[in-house]
């Protein structure tokens, strides 16, 4: 990552106004927040943060501090419960006593459930927990080793879990193997949890499993809807956002239209703008106009830009322009590169020559160079001189070669000397192989004794052998050959041995027979087979080049 990458998603997480910890995760770019679990968590501090519906199964919470968190309806193992750690949750009620389980104490350790006798004992175990809470997730632990023979006992389990947000919990993990009488019952646990935001959590869960159903439709279409009066009746608008997101993707048209008025109206923008980027795909065209309204509407740049971006796709051709011109007025040039990128290949060509000015403007490199790039397989042959002047004016040369070379494809002979021009001059030897590889497929045959010059001219073993590896497949017979020598040479010579398998690779699929006898036997002579075994397994199955 760049360090002008960095700085940009350092100002969203500081422009963005969220409450809850994974949203800033989210808005960063570092983590999809739908995937928390397993992951290293240490020392973080969650206090006050609303964590509902989040599921940490797995993750190391070492050090973690939850004063006043929510935490209601969020999946943790059961040592976080035991260890006392959200004690001083806001809203955890009554202490969960510990109950050491088998399951418990080898919630990690797969060997323990190798026979079914071992399995029966855990079920057996879990059975007699009196805490529902921890039955229900060590009955969940237990299904992924649960033999045929034992699902009508762990099903009498789950069954025997009286309050309904944990017995949804366990029977939706063994939905796929219920009897169909179980999964009604399963339907009216989750529908008859006086909790909404519980109710509509639990419906969610089950849906997956509905849509390819052997129930009747009539069953399914009640549980969609139940699922979304049971989301649209949350009061906190974060949680009831989430409960929309997670709804969207199975909701029928009608259910889709009564969601996307219900996210409309949402008052928190980072939230009503989480929703409708979940439901814009769902939306029939006649609506979009619609969508297009809200989406200019929102004050704040960030979410209007994510906004547009996941509206683009979608968009009639009839409404592009509005949001084009919705998308150029973003002041914040991360912001407006967004939804331009997002924008470009949708683009009518008259506004081609508009796109490219506005382009122009950005004085960042690295969003100019983005927003160019995402424009160029999409302009007329016309635009392209001007899209060469554009990338011409960046004055950061790592971003300007990039965008040049991103132009490769579509440049004149002229141009295209232009270019190597620009990227010969770059003073970051890996930045001027790269940009060297990228363009090496499209230059003509009388650019490519000053392309191989530049090549050989790399002072870097690794980076020599690159660039000599992109331009000789496209270098007459003869010359290819002796390129492809000395490039094995520098190769065979480098030490390192993983710096040698990479170059040795890079040379495989251009080799001749002979040449590639000699790169593999360069291989074996490695000392970690880490790197020799592949590397020899790759050269021994490249074809010899025609």
């Amino acid at each position: 990552m760049k360090r002008e990458e960095i700085n940009a998603a350092i100002k969203r997480v500081l422009e963005a106004k969220r409450t809850d910890f994974l949203g800033y995760v989210e808005i960063a770019g570092i983590l999809d927040r739908d995937h928390f679990r397993n992951t290293n968590a240490r020392n973080v501090d969650f206090s006050g943060l609303d964590l509902r519906g989040y599921d940490f199964r797995g993750a190391a919470l070492d050090g973690c501090k939850f004063t006043n968190a929510l935490v209601r309806g969020a999946r943790f193992d059961p040592k976080v419960v035991e260890n006392g750690m959200l004690a001083d949750a806001a809203d955890v009620g009554e202490k969960i006593p510990v109950e050491p389980t088998l399951v418990g104490r080898h919630w990690y350790d797969p060997s323990v459930f190798e026979t079914p006798e071992q399995i029966a004992g855990a079920l057996a175990e879990v059975a007699s927990i009196g805490r529902e809470p921890l039955r229900a997730e060590a009955l969940i632990s237990l299904v992924p080793h649960l033999p045929q023979m034992l699902i009508a006992q762990a099903i009498t389990v789950a069954q025997s879990i009286g309050d309904g947000r944990y017995r949804v919990r366990a029977l939706t993990e063994l939905y796929p193997r219920l009897p169909d009488e179980v999964k009604r019952s399963a339907l009216a646990a989750a529908v008859s949890i006086d909790d909404e935001f519980h109710r509509a959590d639990a419906l969610s869960r089950l849906l997956p499993y509905l849509r390819s159903e052997t129930l009747p439709f009539s069953t399914r279409k009640a549980a969609v809807s139940n699922s979304l009066a049971a989301a649209l009746a949350i009061g906190d608008e974060l949680s009831r956002a989430d409960a929309i997101v997670s709804l969207a993707h199975y909701l029928p048209r009608d259910q889709t239209l009564k969601a996307f008025a219900a996210a409309s109206s949402i008052t928190d923008e980072s939230c009503r703008v989480r929703a409708l980027v979940a439901l814009v795909p769902r939306l029939p065209a006649t609506r979009m106009a619609d969508a297009l309204y809200l989406a200019t509407g929102i004050q704040g740049e960030s979410y209007r830009a994510r906004m547009l971006a996941s509206l683009a796709p979608h968009l009639p051709p009839e409404l592009i322009p509005e949001a084009y011109a919705a998308a150029a007025a973003i002041v914040d040039e991360d912001k407006r590169t967004i939804s331009l990128v997002s924008l470009a290949p949708y683009l009518p060509p008259h506004l081609m020559a508009t796109a490219l000015a506005d382009v122009e403007k950005i004085n960042s490199g690295y969003h100019r160079q983005r927003a160019l790039a995402s424009l160029v397989p999409h302009l007329a042959p016309v635009l392209i001189a001007s899209a060469v002047a554009v990338a011409r004016t960046i004055a950061d040369e790592y971003y300007g070669a990039g965008a040049l070379a991103s132009l490769a494809e579509f440049l004149s002979p002229s141009d295209m000397s232009i270019a190597l021009t620009a990227v010969a001059t770059l003073r970051d030897e890996g930045d001027r192989v790269e940009a060297l590889s990228q363009m090496a497929p499209y230059l003509p045959s009388d650019l490519l004794p000053e392309a191989l010059a530049e090549a050989s001219a790399v002072v870097g073993k690794v980076s020599r052998v690159k660039a000599l590896a992109s331009l000789a497949p496209h270098l007459p017979l003869d010359r290819r050959n002796k390129v492809l020598r000395e490039a094995l040479e520098i190769a065979m010579s480098i030490s390192v041995d993983a710096n040698r398998s990479f170059a040795l690779i890079r040379l495989g699929p251009y080799l001749t027979k002979s040449l590639r006898a000699k790169a593999i036997d360069s291989a074996k002579s490695m000392t970690n087979p880490y790197h020799r075994n592949p590397t020899i397994e790759f050269l021994t199955s490249c074809m010899s080049p025609q």
